[in-house]
C-alpha cells in the first residue's frame, strides 16, 4: 500500500475510531443520564408523598399517644369520676376531628378504678363492668357503645399486639359500616401504662380517603401509577380507586408482571424495591420503586409505589442525541476529503524515500557511507527547501551517529566478554541523545562493578588462558590474606588444588575453558581449604568455590572467546560450627548414655531388692534389702536433682535465696556430712580455717553447701584408697560490709591432662568417657557449681597434672559481719539439740485431713507416714472430688488438704482457688498444702498464686512434712517442742 494511502487510512482510522468513541461516551453518558433523571424524579416523587402519607397517620398516632399519656395520670382523678372522665376525653377526640370515626379505650380488668365488678351497665362498660367505651358518629350525634371482640384473636390486634409488644400499633385498612355508608379506614393505637406496667389502650378510627386522594394528585408525568400497600399486601390506595381494600396478588400482576412475587417479599419485610416493567395498558416501559415507612413505634410498615413512564423523561435528551450524532456524521465527512487532499501532496516524495530507507534496517553499517544513499535518493531531494530535505538530511546524519555508538558498544561487548569489565563505549564527537546512550551504558557498567565490589563473596573473572581478568574487592583481600600474585599464570590452579603448587586444573574445571564446552555442564563446584602461616589450625581457612562458563553457545559460533566466573565464599565459622555442633550433639549422646547408666543402676537395685524382700522371710534380710532400696533410691534423687538444677540453670531460672548463717558451723556441717563417705573409702579429710574475721555471711547457704560438697565428693571419688583430701578456707578481703572468701579443695588422685581439662566446665560432658565406667556421675556437677558460684557473686577455677591430683578453688562475695545475732546463735543450739530427735512421735488425734492424688499408691504412702499420728484422713482421686467433699462438709469439718498438683479433670491449682472462691467462712483459713512431684521454682510460684499455704516435694521430707503439719495443727506444748526441734533439723 502506498504511502499516501496508508496515511489517509491512517488518518480515516484514527477519525473513525475518534468517531466511534465519541459516540460511544455520547450515548454512554446520556443512557447514565437518562435513568439518574428517571431514578431521582421517582424517588422524589415517592419520598415526598410517603412522607405526606407518614406524617398524616403520625398526627393521629400523636393524638392517640398524647391522650394515652394523659390517662397514665388516672391516679390524680378520684375513682368515682375516672369512667365519665375517660368517657369526655374520648368523645372530645370524636367529635373534634373530622377525620376520625370512632375511638375507644380498653382497660385492663379493674386497671381503672377497681370497680368493675360495681359498674356492670354502666356507660362504656360491659356486662362484667369492664371498661371498654368506643366512641362513634352517627347521623345522631356520637355515640357510645361497649366495645366487643377486642380479645379475639386475629380481630383485636389493634388491642393485643400493644399489650404483648408494650408497643403503638396501626391496623390494616378495612371496611366498616357507619350509618349504612360502608367507610374504608384503619385504627392506630397508643398503650397506656402505669409504672411501667400494662393497663389498657387508646385507638382512633381514622377515614382513608385523604391517602386516596393524595395520590390521585400524584401526575407529574403522562400515565403515572400509585399505589399504597400495607405489609399483609392489602391495598391501602391505589390510582384505580376499585382496587382499594383488596389483596396485591389478586389485582396486580397487571402493574407489577413477573416482579410481583419480589414486590410482595419486599413489601413483607419493608424493604426498598426499584424496577422497570412494560405495562400493556399504557403500551410504555414503566420505571417503579417501592418506598417502605412504619409510622411511630409501630412494628408493621406500609409501602408507598410510584411508577412513572420513561418515555416521559427521555424524550428531550434523545433529541439531542440524535441531534449531536448528525454533527458528528457531517464532521467526519468533511475531515476525510481534506485528508485525502494532503495525503496525496506528500506521498509521493515520500514513496521514493521509502525505498531508500527501507534498506537501512538489513544494511552492515559497516559498509555505510553517506554517497550510498545519495545515488539511491532523487536528484534533488536535499535541495528542496522543505520538510522532505530537512528528513532526509537529519536521516543521514542519525544513520552516522548510530554507526559510531554501534562501533563502539561492539567493542565494549567483546571486552566484557572476555571479563575485562573496566572497559567502557568512547564518548568524544557524541552529542544528544546518543551520548546519553554510551554514557547509560557506561554508567550501568560502573553500576555493575561498584555492586560486585560490596558483595561479600570473593568474585572473579578469568579468560581462556586462565589469566585473572577482573577481581572484587573480596578477591583481593582474599589474595592478600593469602600472600597470592594476581598476576600468576598457575594462581587459578593452585586455588582450585587447596593450595598445591604445579597442580593442572581438574578435569572438570578445565573442560569449561574449552569453546565446546556443552550447554547441560557449564558448573564447577568444589570445597577448598587453604592454610595460613605456620599452617595452624587458627589460620586454615576454608572456602566453597563456583566457576561458571559465561559464553552463549550462539555466541560462540562468532567467536571462540572464554571467559569463567569465580564465585568463592568463606565458610571458616560454618564449617568450625558444623564441627563443633557434631562434637556438641556426641556429647549430648555420651551423656544421654552416662544418664541411662546413673539411672538404670540404682533403679535396678531398687528393683532387685525388692524383689529379694518380697521373696525373704528373715526380718534382719528384709530391712537390709530396705536399707539398700533407701541407699539406691538417695542416689537416683541426687541424678534428678542435678539434672533440673541444669535445666534451670539454662533456663534462667536457678535462684539464690540468702539468709544469715555462721560459716563456721555450715562448715561443721559439710564435715560432718562427708565423713560418712570419706571412712567407706578410708579416705582422710582435713578442714584448715584460716584468717576468718567475719563468720556470719549473708547468702544462700544451701547452694554453699551444695558446691562444697559437690567438690569433696568428687575428691573423694578420684582419690586413691588410704589418701587424703584437703579443705582449706580463709576470708581475703572486708570493705563496706561486704567480705570475700577462698575455698580450695585438693584431692591427691588421677588428675587430668590439657585435653581433658579443655572440657571440664562444658555441660554433658566429662574428661573422659572411661570416667563413666570408672566412677559414674552425670557430668554436670560441675557447671551446676560454676554457674552457682557466679550467682554467688565469685568465680570457680582448677589446677591439675595427670597422676598428681587437682585443686578446685572458688571464690563468693556477700554481706558479713563478726558473728551471728543471739537469735540465730540459740536457734543453732535449738538445731544441734534437733539432731538427736528424728524419731518423734506427734498426736493430731481428733484432727481431720483431706489427701487428694489421682495416684492411689501415693495416696496409700502419705496415710501409712501419718497412720501412728492419730490424723483421721479422708481420700479424693482429683481436685473435682475434693472440691465437692468440701462443700458437702459442715463447717469447720476439714482441718488441713494435702493437695496434689497434676490431676485430671481439675488440678491442685484450680481446686484451691474454687475452694477459696467458696461463701463459707472456712474456705478462706483451711490450710491447703501442695504435696506434688512438680518442684521448679515455676510451680512453687504458681502453688501459692493458686491460696496454697505451702509446697512440699516429692519423694515426700517426712521431717518438713511433720513441720509443716505441727506449724498447722499443733495445740499443745509438746507439739510446738517436737515443732522447733524438727523445723531446725528440717
Amino acid at each position: 500500500m502506498k504511502i499516501g494511502r496508508k496515511l489517509f487510512s491512517m488518518i480515516m482510522g484514527l477519525n473513525l475510531a475518534g468517531f466511534t468513541m465519541l459516540l460511544g461516551t455520547i450515548v454512554n453518558s446520556t443512557y447514565r443520564e437518562i435513568n439518574r433523571l428517571i431514578n431521582n424524579e421517582i424517588s422524589n416523587l415517592a419520598s415526598e408523598n410517603a412522607l405526606f402519607i407518614k406524617t398524616w397517620l403520625e398526627s393521629h398516632l400523636v393524638g392517640a399517644r398524647s391522650l394515652s399519656q394523659i390517662m397514665e395520670r388516672y391516679e390524680e382523678i378520684d375513682p368515682l369520676e375516672r369512667r365519665s372522665w375517660v368517657n369526655l376525653m374520648i368523645k372530645a377526640m370524636v367529635e373534634d376531628n373530622p377525620e376520625v370515626i370512632g375511638a375507644c379505650t380498653v382497660w385492663e380488668p379493674n386497671a381503672l378504678d377497681g370497680l368493675d365488678a360495681q359498674s356492670a351497665g354502666a356507660p362504656g362498660s360491659n356486662d362484667a363492668g369492664r371498661f371498654v367505651p368506643y366512641w362513634s358518629k352517627t347521623k345522631a350525634g356520637v355515640q357510645v357503645e361497649p366495645l366487643v371482640g377486642y380479645d379475639v384473636p386475629g380481630e383485636g390486634e389493634y388491642y393485643l399486639i400493644p399489650k404483648q409488644t408494650g408497643n403503638e400499633a396501626l391496623t390494616g385498612p378495612y371496611f366498616y359500616p357507619v350509618d349504612g355508608v360502608n367507610m374504608f379506614m384503619a385504627t392506630v393505637t397508643a398503650p397506656i401504662k402505669n409504672k411501667g406496667r400494662f393497663v389498657g389502650i387508646v385507638t382512633r378510627d381514622i377515614e382513608m380517603s385523604i391517602i386516596q386522594r393524595q395520590l390521585g394528585r400524584i401526575k407529574p408525568y403522562e400515565g403515572a401509577v400509585a399505589a399504597l400497600y400495607n405489609s399483609n399486601g392489602l391495598i391501602v390506595g391505589h390510582f384505580d380507586a376499585a382496587r382499594v381494600g383488596k389483596a396485591m396478588m389478586e389485582t396486580e400482576q397487571d402493574i407489577a408482571g413477573s416482579h410481583l412475587a419480589e414486590l410482595v417479599q419486599a413489601i413483607q419485610k419493608g424493604e426498598r424495591l426499584s424496577f422497570i416493567q412494560y405495562i400493556s395498558q399504557f403500551k410504555k416501559d414503566m420505571q417503579f420503586i417501592c418506598v417502605p415507612f412504619i409510622v411511630g413505634n409501630s412494628t408493621t410498615p406500609w409501602t408507598l409505589m410510584i411508577g412513572i413512564s420513561r418515555d416521559s423523561v427521555t424524550e428531550p435528551l434523545y433529541r439531542i442525541l440524535r441531534f449531536s450524532i448528525a454533527i458528528a456524521v457531517i464532521t467526519l465527512l468533511v475531515v476525510s476529503v481534506a485528508v485525502l487532499i494532503v495525503s496525496r501532496s506528500i506521498s509521493k516524495p515520500l514513496t521514493s524515500m521509502m525505498h531508500v530507507f527501507n534498506n537501512f534496517s538489513i544494511l552492515d553499517l559497516k559498509q555505510f557511507n553517506r554517497g550510498y544513499f545519495l545515488r539511491s535518493l532523487p536528484r534533488n531531494i536535499l535541495h528542496r527547501r522543505d520538510e522532505i530535505s530537512s528528513l532526509t538530511e537529519s536521516f543521514l546524519s542519525m544513520s552516522e551517529s548510530i554507526k559510531m555508538v554501534i562501533d563502539n558498544v561492539e567493542l565494549v561487548t567483546w571486552a566484557i566478554r572476555r571479563g575485562l569489565l573496566w572497559q567502557r563505549v568512547e564518548t568524544t564527537g557524541l552529542q544528544g541523545n546518543y551520548l546519553r546512550i554510551a554514557t547509560g551504558m557506561n554508567t550501568v557498567l560502573d553500576l555493575i562493578c561498584s555492586q560486585l565490589e560490596l558483595i561479600p563473596d570473593a568474585f572473579a573473572f578469568f579468560g581462556k588462558n586462565h589469566e585473572l581478568c577482573y577481581h572484587n574487592r573480596a578477591m583481593r583481600d582474599f589474595l592478600e590474606r593469602h600472600h597470592l600474585n594476581p598476576q600468576d599464570k598457575t594462581l587459578l590452579a593452585y586455588i582450585l588444588s587447596s593450595g598445591k603448587e604445579h597442580e593442572p586444573l581438574p578435569a572438570e574445571a578445565a573442560q569449561l575453558f574449552s569453546p565446546r564446552v556443552s550447554a547441560d555442564s557449564p558448573f564447577y563446584v568444589a570445597d577448598i581449604t587453604l592454610p595460613g602461616e605456620a599452617a595452624s589450625e587458627d589460620t586454615t581457612r576454608n572456602y566453597s568455590l563456583k566457576l561458571v562458563n559465561t559464553d552463549h553457545a550462539e555466541d560462540r559460533k562468532i567467536d571462540a572467546a572464554v571467559c569463567v566466573m569465580m564465585v568463592m565464599s568463606d565458610v571458616t565459622i560454618l564449617t568450625k560450627a558444623k564441627h563443633e555442633a557434631e562434637a556438641a550433639n556426641q556429647a549430648k549422646s555420651d551423656f544421654l548414655s552416662r544418664m541411662s547408666h546413673e539411672i538404670r543402676t540404682p533403679l535396678n537395685a531398687i528393683t532387685g531388692m525388692n524383689r529379694i524382700a518380697m521373696s525373704a522371710t528373715d526380718l534382719k534380710k528384709i530391712r537390709n534389702c530396705l536399707q539398700e532400696v533407701e541407699n539406691s533410691s538417695g542416689h537416683l534423687l541426687g541424678v534428678v536433682n542435678d539434672i533440673l538444677d541444669f535445666s534451670k540453670i539454662e533456663a534462667g531460672k536457678l535462684s539464690i535465696e540468702p539468709e544469715e548463717f555462721s560459716l563456721t558451723t555450715n562448715l561443721d556441717f559439710v564435715l560432718s556430712m562427708m565423713q560418712g563417705r570419706a571412712r567407706e573409702r578410708n579416705i582422710a579429710i582435713h578442714f584448715s580455717i584460716g584468717y576468718l574475721e567475719h563468720d556470719a555471711l549473708f547468702t544462700d547457704s544451701l547452694r554453699l553447701n551444695q558446691v562444697l560438697i559437690n567438690l569433696l565428693s568428687n575428691a573423694l571419688k578420684f582419690s586413691a584408697v588410704g589418701g587424703a583430701v584437703e579443705s582449706r578456707v580463709w576470708e581475703d578481703h572486708h570493705e563496706n560490709g561486704v567480705s570475700a572468701y577462698c575455698f580450695e579443695v585438693i584431692d591427691h588422685g588421677i588428675g587430668m591432662n590439657e585435653q581433658q581439662a579443655a572440657k571440664i566446665f562444658r555441660p554433658f560432658e566429662q574428661s573422659d568417657g572411661g570416667i563413666t565406667r570408672a566412677y559414674g556421675g552425670t557430668g554436670l556437677g560441675l557447671i551446676i557449681s560454676k554457674s552457682l558460684v557466679e550467682m554467688m557473686g565469685g568465680q570457680m577455677g582448677f589446677r591439675s597434672q595427670a597422676g598428681q591430683g587437682s585443686v578446685f578453688w572458688f571464690t563468693i562475695v556477700c554481706p558479713a559481719r563478726s558473728r551471728i545475732t543471739e537469735t540465730k546463735n540459740s536457734a543453732s543450739a535449738e538445731g544441734d539439740a534437733a539432731a538427736e530427735t528424728t524419731t518423734a512421735v506427734f498426736d493430731f488425734s481428733g484432727k481431720r485431713c483431706l489427701v487428694v492424688d489421682d495416684l492411689e499408691i501415693n495416696r496409700v504412702i502419705i496415710m501409712e507416714i501419718l497412720a501412728e499420728t492419730g490424723l483421721i484422713m479422708d481420700q479424693a482421686c482429683n481436685g473435682e472430688e475434693a472440691l465437692e467433699l468440701f462443700k458437702k462438709s459442715p463447717e469447720g469439718y476439714y482441718d488441713l488438704i494435702l493437695m496434689d498438683m497434676q490431676m485430671p479433670f481439675m488440678d491442685g491449682c484450680s481446686a484451691t482457688r474454687a475452694i477459696r472462691a467458696l461463701d463459707r467462712p472456712d474456705a478462706g483459713r483451711i490450710s491447703i498444702i501442695a504435696m506434688t512431684a512438680n518442684v521448679m521454682q515455676e510451680d512453687i510460684r504458681k502453688a501459692i498464686e493458686s491460696g496454697m499455704n505451702a509446697h512440699l516435694g516429692k519423694p515426700i521430707d517426712v521431717d518438713a512434712l511433720y513441720k509443716i503439719l505441727c506449724s498447722t495443727l499443733a495445740e499443745n506444748r509438746e507439739n510446738r517442742e517436737i515443732l522447733s526441734k524438727v523445723a531446725t533439723s528440717a
